[in-house]
């Protein structure tokens, strides 16, 4: 279980995805690493997703505005560079 309640499974639409619940430097508001030093890991995550490989959904808050990212920077990145329309994800917040 999360903060803010249970978890639920749901197909999230990447770009109902609008920020970080910690602030990051690691990647910009587009979620595209922002230095090299994420470049192996941000490779690996491709090339898994590339050959079929199951990665676990990512985990996100739902607020009003939008989902913001709780764990899964990188796989979100790769799929928005991937044009993936949506992800799979355990949301936690209040129901919509």
């Amino acid at each position: 279980m999360l903060a803010g309640g249970p978890a639920r499974r749901e197909v999230v639409a990447l770009g109902a995805v609008v920020g970080t619940v910690e602030e990051t430097v690691k990647f910009d508001s587009d979620f595209r690493p922002a230095s090299n030093a994420l470049r192996r890991r941000w490779e690996r995550v491709a090339f898994a997703h590339r050959k079929g490989d199951a990665l676990p959904p990512v985990v996100l808050r739902w607020q009003p505005d939008g989902y913001y990212v709780v764990d899964g920077h990188h796989r979100i990145s790769v799929a928005r560079a991937l044009r993936q329309r949506d992800i799979d994800a355990w949301v936690n917040g209040p129901r919509r």
